[in-house]
């Protein structure tokens, strides 16, 4: 079975807003099959009768690194998200369509079916754990983890989300 270290798949920092948007600059077009947060092997647009959604709700929580964060990431199966925490700040908000579609798909791709806990790679002082829960699924990891190759495309996808998150202005207080 081929192997990923997480470090090198997750390419988190730990001031988190150093990615850079992967967003077309103004005036210009994305190559078809990309999207704000990545490529993707979907449409970027779906028929109407088809609208991009999960299948289960996700749940993304990262503790740890020399700050101490604890930060929570929830997207329901209708792309609506919430976030608190020190790094990923608090937002309330809605993916767009392509990223709600990349998310999906990675999540399929990742083919979970059973609850799994990846060890943190020995040496790894003050990295972040994490906690990701698709559904009834829960898999366990920390910074530096030796894990399936299948699962770097949702852990990217929601890196991703919570880099961008982490540089915007803070969303009005959540209820």
């Amino acid at each position: 079975m081929k192997t990923i270290t997480l470090a090198a798949a997750f390419g988190l920092t730990i001031l988190m807003g150093v990615l850079s948007s992967a967003s077309a600059a103004p005036g210009t077009t994305q190559p078809a099959g990309t999207s704000a947060i990545g490529p993707t092997s979907r449409p970027t647009t779906m028929p109407a009768d088809r609208p991009p959604k999960l299948d289960a709700p996700i749940e993304l929580n990262r503790t740890g690194g020399f700050v101490g964060t604890n930060d929570t990431l929830k997207i329901a199966v209708d792309g609506s998200y919430t976030s608190t925490g020190r790094l990923a700040g608090e937002h309330q908000g809605n993916l767009d369509a392509d990223a709600l579609a990349a998310l999906a798909k990675a999540v399929e791709s990742a083919k979970l079916a059973a609850n799994v806990h990846y060890k943190a790679k020995a040496g790894v002082a003050d990295g972040f754990q994490f906690v990701l829960r698709v559904g009834d699924y829960t898999l366990t990891w920390g910074e530096g983890s030796v894990m399936p190759e299948r699962l770097t495309p949702l852990v990217n996808q929601l890196d991703k989300i919570m880099a961008n998150l982490a540089k915007q202005p803070p969303s009005a207080p959540l209820q």
